[in-house]
């Protein structure tokens, strides 16, 4: 039957009251580690659910109550056999969870008479009397119930000494004990046996007859008498009658039965489950700060021999910008009046009105069929501190629409330096990373250098070229602000062809998108913790998904015995999990933007991600498997022709909006020519207003997003 994997590791951190790591993987029996806190359970395919509940709660339960503790090494136990030590603590551990959740005594009552039914404990055709005592023990503890077990005055004490037990010490001196105990019985077995041996041997030589005397037998005489042994001439006694056989050994059979027992539920047919985890990215190195970019961009525009070779260019370009920024204020003015709108009346919707205690004379006279005398106060709650990264997509794609996409995203910082909401750009890029490393001439060099704090199988690689370059941040002065403002318009024309050439050092690239979304996460903890932010908002401006990522992964070579680092491909048999919300889920690698970003969010409960994706022709179906949330492409088309763009939500974005790439450059105003006849003014008077609902379509929804 199928397990669910969600409801099981839900039902393990459940029980354990803490965000255990759980992983399924291809192994016989589960475990936990103690250490690193990881409950490993098997891919069982013939596991009942009554099983596969008993299983977990009875790792849950080492992990409640068995110390981390090497008591092997320590001088009183070093010897007690690892078997002992185990059944007794089983027997604590599951007594312990029984009376914790009243309710596992059921499962824990039916899934073991299910496997004992299964005949787990391998006891079917052996004669219960002559088992050691650990393995009564165990028996007792686990399917007691079910079998007749007899138990001498000694095993009783146990019995009732491991019922009583509460410690881990008291675990450690009952199994030193019972080690004791089958020292001694089986001395005593041995003791006797010699004894029999004795006694036979003696018999056999007062009893002993000449040749002749056994030559003069008649045939059939003496069938009735010991029997002779083979070998020596001396009568033997079978093991099968001696009930200590086999107690020299310090294992408990029963239990290691269980254990291969447990090797036919496992699916061994099955692919090993991966799990992936977000890496703790390097902020000091993934990150190009803000002044390096400007002293960057300042002295390639600055450079003498540009003004003089493209001086008509840069004039042109200036005026370009300052015309826009001057366009943009009305767009600007219009989502700081909608955000404030939506604050206040959030705001208002808080706010709570409360009687003062203080009689209102004005209406004394009321008494008579009015209760209400007393003042009124209303009290409105102060709204929560947001703040705004922003990430843009640096990639090659993005040249034709970089300067349409820049004037978007220079509306949005007007709009946060008007309403004074912290921000911070980023261009994520996997080829400007020569701007923090100039000295690294061989391109191979970069992978010398991780991004990641600390390097760990499992986790998601981030190369060394991937670099965030903070183009712009709310700390700055306004005069560096708009200096950059200019560089980055007059870099972005340059990607559109408009004559002056862009900085070599940070050219287009790839689509780094995962890796950005990975790297937000710290970048959002230290944005909130600086500047005391209670809600974050992530925005990414891109014309595309990023590829699935690759994850660390170490190999060792069997001949040498050497571990060597590398690196696997995220398939379908892939488990992408969080250790701090303890959430895990099954990896689309076609998908995996999305996953990422439910993966970041549940880490981080006050952030939103806001997707801005340019659609280009035939996008709208990627869109559609994307963000479309159960929507049709076509009715998406059909938004788009009656709206200008697409406004989605999904468990990943919070807001997905689909604009495409005619609809990024919209100008608002009237533009008719003077000599234009009727029919050009009212088609240039439609396009305006079709313009204008476009526009206040996005910066509403958007406002009303982040108020």
């Amino acid at each position: 039957m199928t397990v669910s994997i969600e409801i099981k590791g839900n039902l393990a951190r459940l029980l354990a009251t803490e965000n255990l790591i759980i992983e399924h993987k291809k192994v016989d029996t589960a475990s936990f580690d103690v250490v690193r806190r990881v409950l490993t359970l098997p891919q069982w395919e013939r596991a009942s659910e009554t099983v596969y509940d008993m299983l977990v709660a009875h790792e849950v339960g080492h992990a409640l109550y068995t110390p981390t503790r090497n008591w092997i090494i320590e001088k009183e136990y070093f010897r007690v056999p690892p078997d002992y030590v185990n059944v007794v603590e089983d027997a604590r551990i599951e007594k312990l969870m029984k009376r914790r959740f009243r309710g596992l005594n059921r499962d824990f009552h039916s899934g073991y008479q299910e496997l004992n039914d299964q005949d787990f404990f391998c006891i079917a055709e052996e004669d219960l009397t002559r088992l050691k005592p650990i393995d009564k023990i165990n028996l007792y503890f686990k399917i007691g119930t079910f079998i007749d077990l007899e138990f001498t005055d000694e095993e009783n004490e146990f019995l009732t000494r491991i019922s009583n037990s509460e410690s881990f010490d008291e675990v450690l001196d009952i199994s030193k004990d019972i080690q004791k105990y089958t020292k001694e019985c089986a001395e005593k077995q041995k003791q006797q046996q010699q004894q029999q041996q004795q006694q036979q041997q003696n018999i056999t030589e007062d009893g002993q007859e000449t040749e002749q005397q056994v030559q003069q037998k008649s045939p059939g005489e003496g069938e009735n008498d010991a029997d002779i042994d083979e070998d020596t001439e001396n009568p033997t006694i079978d093991a099968q009658d001696d009930p200590g056989a086999g107690w020299d050994d310090e294992s408990s059979n029963t239990q290691r039965a269980f254990n291969e027992s447990q090797q036919t539920l496992n699916n061994n047919g099955g692919t090993e489950t991966n799990y992936v985890e977000l890496p703790e990215v390097d902020l000091k190195k993934a990150v190009i700060p803000f002044d390096d970019i400007l002293n960057h961009l300042s002295e390639h525009y600055s450079a003498e021999d540009m003004h003089e070779r493209y001086a008509q260019s840069y004039d042109w370009i200036s005026g370009m910008y300052q015309q826009f920024k001057h366009d943009a204020a009305k767009e600007v003015n219009y989502l700081v009046k909608e955000f404030e709108m939506k604050k206040s009346a959030d705001a208002y919707a808080r706010a709570t009105t409360s009687r003062t205690g203080v009689l209102n004379t004005s209406k004394l006279h009321t008494y008579k069929y009015n209760e209400d005398l007393f003042k009124k106060v209303t009290t409105i709650p102060d709204g929560k501190n947001h703040g705004l990264v922003f990430l843009l997509d640096w990639s090659g794609s993005m040249s034709n629409i970089m300067l349409d996409t820049m004037k978007q995203l220079f509306q949005l910082v007007w709009f946060c330096r008007k309403v004074n909401i912290p921000y911070e750009v980023y261009a994520f890029t996997n080829d400007s990373w020569r701007l923090s490393k100039p000295d690294a001439g061989n391109y191979h060099d970069m992978h010398t250098d991780p991004m990641v704090k600390e390097w760990r199988a499992g986790d998601i690689t981030i190369d060394g070229s991937f670099r965030l370059v903070n183009i712009l941040n709310s700390k700055v002065k306004s005069k560096q602000n708009d200096e950059m403002m200019q560089y980055l318009f007059t870099a972005a024309s340059s990607f559109s062809g408009y004559g002056v050439p862009y900085p070599p050092m940070f050219t287009l690239s790839g689509t780094p998108l995962n890796e950005a979304i990975i790297t937000s996460k710290e970048v959002v903890k230290q944005m909130m913790k600086n500047q005391r932010l209670q809600k974050c908002h992530v925005i990414c401006l891109t014309d595309g998904e990023g590829y699935c990522p690759s994850f660390n992964r170490e190999r060792k070579y069997t001949h040498s015995g050497e571990v060597a680092r590398g690196r696997a491909r995220i398939g379908y048999n892939t488990m992408l999990r969080n250790r701090t919300s303890g959430r895990m889920w099954k990896v689309n690698e076609y998908h995996f933007t999305n996953t990422c970003i439910e993966c970041v969010k549940s880490e981080l409960p006050g952030v939103s991600y806001i997707g801005f994706r340019v659609l280009g022709r035939g996008d709208i179906r990627s869109f559609t498997s994307y963000f479309g949330n159960g929507t049709s492409s076509d009715e998406l088309q059909t938004t788009i022709r009656k709206k200008g763009s697409v406004c989605v939500r999904s468990e990943s974005f919070d807001l997905m909006f689909g604009i495409p790439q005619s609809g990024l450059n919209v100008d608002s105003d009237l533009n008719v020519d003077d000599d234009a006849n009727k029919a050009a003014v009212t088609k240039a008077f439609r396009k305006m207003f079709k313009n204008k609902k476009t526009n206040k379509f996005v910066l509403q929804q958007f406002a009303n997003q982040i108020a």
